[in-house]
């Protein structure tokens, strides 16, 4: 994801990283945090389809992340993504952030017995 620069602040006089986000927070926070300061600017450019800015990409996140959450995900809940990397999977995985729960990367070229193993251990309320 592409993360527009901000000025750094100095950790004598502040809590925040060198990336102006504010230490001990989650991503799905760092990521707001970005997207107040710059939602116009392309977020993530995937594959074929068009670029997403931080407030399209929010949007979209948000949207799946309330559909998450009405199909039972919640705090710490697991969810499979199976997903190719695009501006696709971006969405699902911050939306299941969003929505509180922990992504499990299934990457379906992997052997059938490797995605049976990694669905077993972890359980997913969703795929």
């Amino acid at each position: 994801m592409a993360v527009p620069r901000k000025p750094s602040a100095s950790p004598a006089t502040s809590d925040t990283t060198v990336s102006g986000v504010v230490a001990d927070t989650t991503v799905a926070t760092g990521f707001e945090q970005w997207v107040d300061a710059a939602p116009d600017t392309v977020a993530v450019v995937g594959g074929t389809g068009t670029p997403l800015t931080y407030g399209e990409l929010d949007t979209a996140a948000n949207r799946l992340a309330r559909v998450l959450r009405a199909r039972g995900v919640s705090q710490e809940s697991v969810v499979a993504v199976a997903l190719p990397r695009s501006a696709a999977y971006v969405v699902a995985v911050l939306a299941v952030l969003k929505a509180g729960g922990l992504y499990l990367p299934l990457d379906t070229e992997h052997p059938a017995e490797r995605l049976r193993f990694l669905l077993d251990d972890a359980a997913p309320v969703l795929l």
